[in-house]
């Protein structure tokens, strides 16, 4: 049968007959649709009787009535529990008169009831969706499917307000409880299917029929005064059940009132009576009869969705675009996110290593009640960075942190991370920091892009301001706004790596911290106005910065300050297990050996890799020993060692780092050990003569010297162009090769050139009380920006010409110009000479002629 044709049988259906002497109620269809479709007695029929109203209104009243007699302190404790939970704002001042129930429930429900339809109950976060448990999706979309019915059930029936405030003010904690009970969920979620299925009932006002085939003693008109008493028996016990199971959730409120209330445990037998009694009033129903027409209701249903779902998606794919378009427009730094191109070949802890710090960070991840931050502190060359790696990855990929331990809790997830970075424009600055965290959070946490995007649409220029503004506006409020639509809780973490990498932009103040770290410091503490998300901020730094600004901290959040030392080494002699840095020495150790074969003979016949496993056991325990406990110290020995030609080569490597320092401090060690690379390259080579040296240093101090001070890193090539050394590929290529313990320089000549840890600069440039053993490897940082500054001005002064694009129209912005024809005309090492020349004039502190 044709849709539009069931639509007008079905609106015949629905009308009254002319002379109908059934006296319809036109209240609502569903009562119609009872009436009309039940069995109608004719004149000769005596079978079935004339039909009864089973009204189940104004039974709440009776049951408050009753409760309010047996325990009338207890009733009045209760109601105001729940007056004093509700925001102000959803409460209206009127006062009770002459009314036994207070009114301002009712308008408590209301709000709650919209705040519920606007509520979420899953979110994605990294890809991942995280939803609210089954029985809490189930109880909220119960009440979504009666909102509007609970609505006008209680204008109609004031006192259900006590009963349904009870619904909506357990619903909160919890969902949001992170130690759920699974009998008090269950539990919670069959009374409140109950309280929707009643509350259905009483707004149908359904006629009942005695059904035909049924041979009951009783009327029908006691039968349905039998339910309505059942009905009043029902509501007194979900409302002494609510009470229960509040208690139960020991809230102090509770327990300080209903402290003399039965056991808090009751609520589990009352649940029992509570389906017992349903139980036996759906059994009185079954004896009347009725029909249902909601399979037709369901197809035009069906049909009106899917023109809803096709707008939707039209619409959703518009707000994705916009969106798409404020976040481009933040001023960001991809490269200072975990998982960048730049950070992808930057390794995490070897597994079975570090386990004291990681369980440490692993507990404070877990807790949902300890410190906000967790600030982790250590020397150069601890491994700060390597430690934030691998939690960062843990909180991405769901797994612990510690082996065989338990994942990291399914609510916690990796927010937002910036890895600082001296060497590199916006990585060395706090200023785009906040609009960096604000962008990833939008990815990664896509709940928070709607109300991101709102803010920077009304901020235009929000990616310019100061910094307390950025932080509310861009990050704060919006996280405040989300978590009042979120009906489960949700953990962000926020790592910050590397604080004292942000450096000063004051050119007198060359490579001090940065002053605004306290300013953002104090910014981040007021995340604990947070409840439902919560923050928990990961930083790490060198000890000095910490001491100077945990204040910042301390008087807004809580602090877990955690020390990371050296490494204790353990002897082999020990019966203990391994230290960490031993572990790691190990297995680096039999990957250069793997990747690295070098064959001698024991005796003719019998060919030795690597000296044998006695011997590789003999170097790790030897670097282990010189290693003084810093990680910085095994990793850049091994990459000393890595690439050796053969065995004579092996063992004058071996020599170097085994040269005495007894006595002298881990940082001087280090000192010593980069010196000894140093020195290898040159001093100590028998394959270069004098005149071979003396232009080596020369190609140090330029190559090595412009890496240490560039305002961002360049590639070989570029540097070569810049510099003008293009004639001298294969000597520059040579002198980065044989420096790659400290120096990394990529697979190709277009990746950039790095240092491969901060200690290695600040031994070149003696900062501070650093000692170089030999002149001709010190950087005179000044000279440096001087070379380049040089450099620049003579590449711009060839280069640069009117109409450099041949465009021939002055009118064309450069975000118009094909990026292929920029590249061809502006290369990076002209774009670098244009941007960045007055930095280095600035640092080269030039005396006035």
């Amino acid at each position: 049968m044709p849709f539009r044709k069931r639509l007008k049988d079905l609106k015949a259906t629905l009308s009254p007959p002319k002379n109908s002497s059934l006296n319809v109620s036109q209240d609502t269809s569903t009562a119609s649709l009872v009436s009309h479709s039940a069995p109608v007695a004719n004149e000769s029929s005596s079978i079935i009787p004339d039909p009864v109203p089973l009204r189940l209104e104004g039974l709440w009243k009776k049951a408050y009535l009753d409760l309010q007699a047996k325990s009338p302190e207890l009733l009045a404790q209760y109601e105001r529990i729940i007056l004093s939970s509700a925001e102000s704002d959803t409460l209206n001042n009127e006062k009770r008169e002459n009314t036994d129930i207070d009114p301002r429930l009712e308008y408590c429900v209301k709000g709650r009831l919209e705040a519920i339809g606007k509520s979420r109950l899953k979110v994605c976060i990294r890809g991942r969706e995280i939803e609210v448990r089954k029985q809490v999706r189930r109880v909220v979309g119960g009440i979504l499917s009666v909102k509007d019915v609970i609505s006008a059930a209680l204008s109609a029936e004031p006192h259900a307000s006590i009963a349904w405030a009870g619904v909506l003010f357990l619903l909160d904690p919890l969902a949001k409880s992170f130690h759920q009970d699974e009998d008090a969920m269950s539990g919670f979620q069959a009374v409140s299917d109950l309280m929707v299925r009643y509350t259905f009932l009483e707004k149908s006002q359904a006629r009942i029929y005695l059904n035909s085939g049924s041979k009951v003693a009783e009327s029908p008109q006691h039968l349905a005064e039998l339910v309505r008493s059942k009905t009043v028996e029902l509501y007194v016990l979900i409302l002494e059940y609510h009470m229960c199971l509040a208690t139960h959730f020991n809230h102090s409120g509770y327990r300080r009132f209903l402290k003399d209330w039965v056991d808090v445990d009751k609520w589990r037998n009352m649940l029992e009576s509570i389906t017992s009694l349903d139980g036996k009033i759906r059994q009185d129903l079954t004896i009347f009869v009725g029909d249902d027409i909601q399979a037709i209701f369901k197809e035009l249903e069906n049909s009106q969705q899917v023109v809803i779902d096709s707008l939707s998606v039209l619409k959703e794919s518009f707000k994705e675009a916009k969106q798409k378009k404020l976040l481009d427009d933040l001023p960001v730094v991809s490269k200072a996110q975990f998982g960048s191109f730049d950070d992808g070949n930057k390794s995490e802890c070897l597994e079975g290593t570090r386990t004291e710090i990681l369980r440490e960070i692993q507990s404070w991840a877990e807790s949902p009640d300890d410190s906000q931050v967790f600030w982790l502190r250590g020397m150069a060359g601890t491994g700060k960075s390597t430690i934030s790696r691998t939690f960062a990855a843990a909180c991405q990929q769901r797994k612990s942190l510690i082996p065989h331990g338990p994942s990291l809790p399914v609510h916690l997830y990796l927010g937002a991370s910036f890895f600082f970075d001296r060497s590199e424009p916006g990585r060395n600055t706090v200023e785009k920091l906040f609009p960096s965290i604000s962008y990833e959070l939008a990815s990664s946490f896509p709940d928070s892009r709607d109300k991101i995007c709102q803010a920077i649409s009304e901020n235009q220029f929000i990616g310019t301001q100061n910094l307390r503004n950025q932080w509310h506006k861009l990050i704060l409020e919006p996280l405040l706004l989300l978590e009042k639509e979120l009906l489960l809780p949700v953990t962000l973490v926020l790592l910050l790596d590397a604080l004292d990498e942000a450096v000063s932009e004051d050119p007198k103040e060359t490579g001090k911290p940065a002053h605004d770290i306290g300013g953002v410091l104090r910014l981040l503490a007021t995340a604990g106005k947070l409840r439902n998300i919560r923050l928990k901020i990961f930083l790490t730094s060198r000890p000095e910065i910490c001491s100077q600004f945990l204040h910042a901290l301390s008087k807004g959040a809580s602090v877990r300050d955690f020390e990371l030392g050296k490494t204790p080494m353990t002897s082999e002699a020990l019966n203990i297990p391994k230290d960490d840095i031993t572990l790691y020495l190990e297995h680096q150790i039999e990957q250069i050996a793997s990747q690295n074969p070098i064959e001698y003979f024991e005796s003719p016949a019998k060919p030795t890799c690597w000296l044998g496993q006695v011997d590789k056991r003999r170097i790790v325990r030897t670097l282990a020993d010189r290693s003084d406990g810093l990680f910085i110290y095994a990793a850049t020995a091994c990459r000393f060692l890595d690439g050796v030609d053969d065995l004579e080569d092996l063992q004058a490597r071996m020599r170097e780092l085994s040269a005495d320092d007894s006595g002298e401090s881990p940082q001087e060690i280090l000192d010593r050990t980069y010196s000894q690379i140093l020195s290898y390259s040159v001093i100590h080579s028998s394959r270069k003569t004098k005149s071979e040296k003396a232009d080596f240093f020369g190609l140090f101090q330029r190559i090595i010297g412009a890496v240490v001070v560039l305002a961002e890193p360049l590639s070989i090539a570029t540097l070569e162009d810049l510099l003008g050394l293009s004639g001298k590929a294969p000597k520059t290529r040579k002198l980065l090769s044989s420096l790659s313990s400290v120096v990394s320089s990529g697979e190709s000549s277009e990746s950039p050139i790095r240092l491969l840890h901060l200690s290695f600069r600040d031994f070149l440039l003696g900062q501070p009380q650093r000692r170089c053993l030999y002149d001709e490897f010190c950087i005179d940082s000044r000279e440096a920006h001087r070379v380049l500054l040089k450099s620049c001005l003579n590449l711009l002064s060839s280069t640069l010409k009117q109409d450099i694009c041949s465009l021939d129209d002055p009118s064309f912005l450069a975000k118009d110009i094909d990026p292929s024809l920029l590249d061809q005309k502006i290369p990076v090492r002209v774009r670098y000479a244009s941007q960045y020349w007055s930095h280095h004039l600035q640092q080269a502190d030039l005396e006035p002629v």
